[in-house]
């Protein structure tokens, strides 16, 4: 039996219309940005942060801001509010928000002002709800976040809708709020030990940050061939090098865990 006309042409069409929809779902998949509902096309954060890194011994991290830039990909005409959410918080916490008390706490962002502290959403008011044309990128959602003290990660979930729309069918996408004990900053080069070459085989030394330090050589495989403790922040050196065989070797001046490396030809038997 073939059927009837008009009804393969309409299974085509719903077929097609099947396939598209697929299409649509395996695009949005791929997409880096948490997209959810059916308004999961209509607006896309652009190189939005997944991870914002900050250092409880960097004073400028006390507060770690991030811009969401978001795009109307939608060929409607959208009116947006914001809404968010938390997804996961570090212990103590400031919310609701109160003046004084202990705990990271958050606020955002978006279209004319910025609100309160803990607020959930952005207003209501006609006003202040943010219109988007067909193609237009809005810069205004900024995510802000104070850990006050309070090391560890806090997951934010950031979500655009329609006023009467729910905020988790709209477009949202996650940011993790991460803030680490200390930063491991690079020993400034004024403070490294010093090691200077005076004669054949002699070395002067200043530990500049220690009192105590050590002296090493290393053959090219990274060997210890001969090691001194130095109980001195300065004073020289000579080394035994005719005990050794003539050839390039690494001189290491440790003091107290902050090293200088210099490698150098010794002359020996």
């Amino acid at each position: 039996m073939y059927g009837i006309p008009w009804m393969q042409s309409r299974s085509r069409r719903i077929l097609a219309t099947m396939n598209r929809t697929k299409t649509l779902h395996l695009l949005t998949a791929a997409c880096c940005t948490l997209l959810i509902g059916t308004a999961a096309a209509q607006v896309t954060f652009v190189n939005a942060p997944d991870t914002v890194v900050g250092y409880l011994d960097v004073p400028e991290d006390d507060e770690l801001s991030e811009h969401l830039d978001v795009q109307n990909t939608s060929e409607d005409t959208l009116v947006l509010m914001l809404t968010r959410l938390y997804v996961d918080t570090v212990s103590p916490y400031n919310y609701p928000y109160s003046f004084g008390s202990e705990g990271a706490y958050d606020r955002f962002c978006w279209g004319p002002l910025c609100y309160n502290y803990g607020s959930d959403n952005s207003s209501t008011n006609a006003n202040l709800l943010v219109t988007m044309a067909p193609g237009e990128v809005n810069t205004t959602l900024v995510a802000d976040y104070y850990y006050n003290g309070v090391a560890g990660a806090s997951t934010l979930r950031y979500c655009l809708h329609g006023v009467e729309q729910d905020p988790e069918a709209g477009s949202c996408h996650d940011v993790t709020f991460r803030v680490d004990q200390n930063l491991s900053v690079p020993t400034p080069e004024s403070l490294l030990p010093e090691l200077t070459c005076t004669g054949p085989n002699q070395w002067s030394y200043h530990l500049v940050t220690a009192e105590r330090g050590a002296l090493e050589v290393h053959d090219l495989m990274g060997r210890l061939v001969w090691r001194q403790q130095l109980l001195s922040p300065t004073g020289t050196v000579n080394l035994p090098a005719s005990e050794w065989k003539s050839g390039p070797y690494v001189l290491a001046l440790d003091a107290e865990g902050t090293r200088t490396t210099t490698q150098v030809f010794i002359t020996g038997r």
